[in-house]
């Protein structure tokens, strides 16, 4: 199986003048994956997480992804 790894996180631009942490750093990473229309599955999946609620609760919702289901819907 497949987890996140360091270099992955180190891609992934996080805010400049905030405290990072590495919960924040998996967060980040895992909602810019589901902006490019990675499943929740396959975030859970790469994330270690048991349950998809877990995952849930790791990603945010983006401008990019409610005008995306907005565009796919009208």
């Amino acid at each position: 199986m497949v987890h996140l790894q360091s270099t992955n996180l180190l891609r992934c631009p996080l805010p400049v003048g905030k405290i990072t942490t590495s919960h924040s750093g998996r967060r980040s990473y895992l909602t810019k994956l589901a902006d490019k229309g990675v499943g929740v599955f396959v975030l859970a999946q790469l994330a270690g997480h048991r349950h998809i609620s877990t995952t849930q609760r790791y990603v945010s919702v983006s401008d990019t992804q409610l005008r995306n289901a907005a565009e796919l819907s009208g």
